[in-house]
């Protein structure tokens, strides 16, 4: 019976320790990717202190997630240091919308780029 007990209790350890584990390695390290943002035409002042384009890079999901607010239709662009594009989508962005790109490239240097009419921003970052 002791036996029984003793077994028991170190494969609960066992357990508890690969839990504990799992979600350290799973634990979401965000950074955020400056981006150099310029106007290029408008009808309408806005100050470039509003976060109108920002970019977050979740090391967790390998995702770069973008908040966009009122520039238009947005093109949104990942593209790597061989000047191919990784990761791409366009959105309406007259409401914040948060736009998630995936990454599914390896170590190295990307480029972020967001364009729409009035406004351009881009950007870069390395894993």
């Amino acid at each position: 019976m002791k036996k029984i007990i003793v077994l028991m209790m170190l494969f609960s350890i066992t357990f508890i320790n690969r839990v504990i584990a799992d979600e350290t390695n799973d634990s979401d390290e965000s950074s955020i990717i400056e981006l150099e943002i310029d106007k290029i035409k408008s009808d309408v002042e806005r100050s470039l202190d509003f976060p109108i384009i920002e970019a977050v890079w979740h090391s967790n999901v390998k995702q770069v997630n973008f908040t966009l607010y009122n520039i238009g239709e947005a093109e949104v662009y990942i593209v790597n240091s061989q000047n191919q594009v990784i990761s791409s989508t366009i959105t309406q962005t007259d409401v914040p919308t948060t736009v998630n790109l995936n990454m599914n490239g390896g170590q190295g240097t990307y480029y972020i780029v967001v364009m729409s009419d009035n406004w351009y921003a881009e950007g870069l970052f390395t894993l």
